[in-house]
Formats: C-alpha cells, sequence, structure tokens
C-alpha cells in the first residue's frame, strides 16, 4: 500500500545494510504563471547513515549525509568531512531537527496511518476514482470534496499498483507533477551509498562542525526559517 509505504519513509527505521529511498524530480506552474523546477533525493539507512541532496528554487543545489562519518558537499566541488574530533557514535540526523517540525512529520505520519487503516477516513474529505489499466499501469484521480472544486490529484502507479510513478496535481490555481524516480521500501545498501561523492576539494573539519550544518540545514528547510 502506497500510503504505509509513504509512512514508512518518513518515520521509518531501517535494519543495517537496508535502506528506505526516494528520488522525485517536480515541474510545478505557481497561480501567478510562474513555472518552478526541481528534484530532491533521500536515502535513510540503519546507523544514522543518510543521503539527502536537492536542487530547489531559492535554496540551490545541495548535498548532506554520513556513513562512516557525516559531510556535506558544497557548491558541487567542495566537500567537507567530519572526520575530525569524532565521537564514538554517529547521531541521527533528524536529532538536529526543530521539534515542531519533528511534530508536523508525526502528525502526517499518524494521518496516512488512520487512511491506510480506515479508507472511510478519505471518503469523508476526497471521491476517489479508478482509472483503466492502460500500459503505463494503473491510476488513482482524488477529487476533494470541500469546497467543492477546490482541486485533484491523479496519482499513477507502476503495473503492479506496488510503487508511485506519477503525481499530477491541480490545487487553488497551482498546477503542476511529479515525476517518482526512485522509491524503495527495505532495499539492499551497499556502504558506498552514504559516502561523498568524489569532488575537487575534499577538506576535514570537525564532526561538530558538520553537524552545525545538518541544523542549520533543517531550520532552512522550515517554514519558520526565514
Amino acid at each position: 500500500d502506497v500510503l504505509q509505504q509513504l509512512d514508512t519513509l518518513l518515520t521509518g527505521k531501517p535494519e543495517r545494510d537496508r535502506c528506505h529511498r526516494v528520488e522525485l524530480e517536480f515541474q510545478v506552474i505557481l497561480s501567478d504563471g510562474k513555472p518552478v523546477t526541481g528534484r530532491f533525493r533521500y536515502v535513510r539507512g540503519g546507523d544514522h547513515q543518510f543521503v539527502l541532496t536537492w536542487k530547489l528554487p531559492v535554496l540551490g543545489k545541495f548535498s548532506l549525509g554520513q556513513g562512516r562519518f557525516p559531510w556535506v558537499v558544497y557548491g558541487d566541488t567542495k566537500v567537507l568531512e567530519g572526520t575530525l574530533h569524532a565521537e564514538a557514535e554517529l547521531k541521527d540526523f533528524l536529532a538536529f531537527a526543530d521539534p515542531q517540525q519533528m511534530a508536523m512529520v508525526k502528525m502526517f505520519s499518524g494521518l496516512l496511518r488512520s487512511v491506510a487503516l480506515v479508507p472511510e477516513v478519505l471518503g469523508r474529505l476526497a471521491v476517489l476514482t479508478e482509472e483503466p489499466a492502460t500500459e503505463e499501469g494503473e491510476a488513482i484521480r482524488i477529487t476533494f470534496r470541500d469546497p467543492h472544486g477546490s482541486g485533484n490529484l491523479r496519482l499513477l502507479l507502476d503495473r503492479d499498483g506496488d510503487a508511485p510513478k506519477r503525481l499530477e496535481f491541480e490545487i487553488a490555481g497551482t498546477r503542476g507533477a511529479v515525476e517518482v524516480r526512485d522509491w524503495r521500501i527495505n532495499a539492499a545498501a551497499p556502504e558506498t551509498l552514504f559516502q561523498p561523492p568524489k569532488k575537487e576539494v575534499v577538506k576535514t573539519v570537525d564532526q561538530a562542525e558538520v553537524y552545525r550544518i545538518f541544523a542549520a540545514v533543517l531550520k532552512s528547510l522550515s517554514p519558520a526559517g526565514d
């Protein structure tokens, strides 16, 4: 079930040598006609391993992660590796998030679990229509009930109906599409997956310095982080 998989991506903790991973590419036309494009990739492994990369308007392009040590990529050319004065155990990346951020994630995750267990909850909010299957896969159209005509979503699943391929939406004058380039739950996770990419400049810094960057990044992603 896609809702349960999304819940796992948000809050699930994989076992060692396994990971959850998602990669999205989106194109949006805002209500004022301005186009917005971007890309997002998140891999979460066991033992606090992760990779987070994005290319977004305003925030630009950024990569950070943690394998054997925490690291950050700047401007596509420079890597900071937090290998100096390192503590015995790595810290969880999400521990640097604002409590309000995590409360929102947990609330959304709880909503997903409720809908997955009791589909009638979603039925009160929207009308679900299954479209005839095509070579692309299966599609579900979701039309919000209140206010009438406030928006709709179209979710395209793979042929087996196990994973999302594309999400199209039109809400409050904004329309767009999200292409799902990667979506895997409990997949194999080789150690190299969480190591920094090779760049021209590599600088070793204190582990605490990289963790401060992690905290700043999470704050920048918060609606209240301006």
